[in-house]
């Protein structure tokens, strides 16, 4: 397997656990409050007032969006690391159809936070956001 593979994995991986342990909080409308008893809350909500609003108010696209990555994209990601493990040709395509979801997934989403919001910190706001639409790239460079 060469280190490309690794890397995506790896990025499959990490975006699994947002999936399954972060995107849950909004799908399921999980207040972000700093006084929450949920201690994933109250961290996501200092990590949200400085730098994603979007998250605090969580509209209704949001939570689809949300919900979406908690059953498809989650999911996904494990399948992805799977086949490339396995080096499975029959992901190509779906690999290739993913990456243009989650391309626009987080196209979509920055585009709303930086039109509807003040970001206050977007370096770090474009840092967490940046690896999604380069897993997106990646995947296309790998399966093409």
């Amino acid at each position: 397997m060469s280190r490309w593979d690794w890397l995506l994995i790896v990025l499959c991986a990490a975006f699994a656990v947002t999936s399954f342990v972060i995107d849950p909080l909004s799908a399921f409308g999980v207040p972000l409050t700093a006084d929450s008893a949920n201690p994933l809350a109250r961290a996501m909500f200092r990590f949200a007032s400085q730098t994603d609003p979007l998250l605090l108010e969580d509209p209704p696209m949001l939570r689809a969006q949300t919900g979406v990555s908690m059953f498809v994209y989650g999911p996904f990601y494990l399948l992805l690391i799977y086949a490339l493990v396995r080096r499975a040709a029959w992901i190509r395509v779906p690999a290739l159809v993913f990456a243009g979801a989650l391309a626009i997934n987080v196209v979509v989403y920055v585009t709303a936070d930086f039109v509807g919001y003040h970001i206050a910190n977007p370096v770090l706001f474009i840092g967490v956001n940046l690896p999604y639409f380069l897993l997106a790239v990646g995947l296309v460079l790998r399966f093409r």
